[in-house]
């Protein structure tokens, strides 16, 4: 790469610095108010971890529940839980306007958010355990005003995901996880997979360099039959097509966490029933909106999860579906 001139340099983080100053000063505006008798819902959106389309599922769920276009509004803001200034300026001017209360669908961008909310209420979703994220102290009635859904559930459905492997490819003993960085971090990781390997006599191994998935596919394979196990977050949400047409080159067996990821060529999910979160969501800001106070609504984690098959996926891979495994799914694509 060419060596940048002095003056080009300086002329480059002089620009860096006019944009990110228009950032902060266009997060910082006074939100205008509806002078209609509206709510305000104000989410926040992590320039990492966009929701884009998927937030139009939300207005879905806050419509059947009684919050839809003529009782709310809906204000999306996206800035980066990197830029503390911008999020301070955002969060300042949102609870000047008193809005029923700040969304956010990021750890990283939650934690940044309760640190200047004071008791502008927060609703979240997120894949980390938020006890050790350090966004509440407890699931149950806790010191900050805020709530949400959590895509960490206890040991069981973990569990479940390893027990439906070991039961679809019954001669893979050794099982990588594709999973991103907040999924090996939660705390109880190590002993729920501890477990696995003991009550299902599987060998799990965790994807160490997961932008390098055909490395780490080719470093477990090396030792025998391999599947994959990609759990549901980032990773998914961001590279599904391009892990999914890796594991399929490669012949390599797998179930997601997701369950969109049949329609982008999964051969197994197993998953929380589709919009869960957002349909939790909903009901929280209707609790909200009905004078409940944030801090006192349980924080909630999927109640059920949904197992679903795709006989083509199977097809592309040469692999047939046993009969009791097709019995046992709610879906079959």
């Amino acid at each position: 790469m060419d060596r940048m001139t002095r003056r080009e340099w300086l002329r480059a983080c002089a620009a860096a610095v006019a944009a990110s100053a228009g950032a902060v000063r266009a997060a910082c505006e006074p939100w205008p108010r509806a002078g209609d008798g509206r709510l305000l819902l104000v989410f926040l959106d992590d320039h990492a971890r966009p929701q884009g389309p998927r937030l139009e599922e939300l207005r879905q769920r806050l419509a059947a529940h009684g919050l839809g276009d003529d009782r709310l509004r809906f204000e999306v803001l996206a800035l980066s839980a990197t830029d503390p200034v911008a999020v301070r300026c955002a969060v300042a001017a949102a609870g000047a306007a008193r809005p029923l209360a700040c969304c956010v669908a990021s750890a990283p961008l939650a934690r940044a958010t309760l640190a200047h909310t004071g008791d502008v209420p927060v609703v979240f979703t997120v894949h980390e355990d938020p006890v050790a994220a350090g966004l509440v102290d407890a699931l149950g009635t806790r010191r900050a005003n805020a709530t949400g859904f959590t895509f960490a559930t206890p040991l069981a459905p973990e569990l479940k995901s390893f027990e439906l492997i070991a039961e679809a490819f019954p001669r893979t003993r050794r099982v990588l996880v594709l999973a991103d960085d907040a999924w090996s971090r939660q705390a109880p990781r190590a002993a729920q997979l501890q477990r696995v390997r003991a009550a299902l006599e599987l060998e799990v191994l965790v994807a160490a360099r997961t932008r390098d998935p055909a490395a780490e596919l080719a470093r477990a394979a090396a030792a025998g039959p391999v599947a994959a196990y990609l759990p549901a977050g980032d990773l998914m949400l961001r590279g599904a097509p391009e892990l999914l047409a890796l594991l399929q080159r490669q012949r390599i067996p797998h179930l997601c966490g997701d369950e969109r990821a049949l329609r982008q060529g999964a051969m197994l999910a197993y998953a929380p029933r589709r919009l869960a979160h957002w349909d939790a969501v909903a009901s929280m800001l209707r609790a909200l909106a009905a004078g409940t106070p944030a801090r006192e609504i349980p924080v909630q984690w999927p109640a059920e999860h949904l197992l679903s098959v795709s006989l083509a996926a199977w097809h592309r891979m040469g692999l047939v579906p046993a009969p009791r495994l097709l019995r046992r799914a709610h879906t079959v694509v």
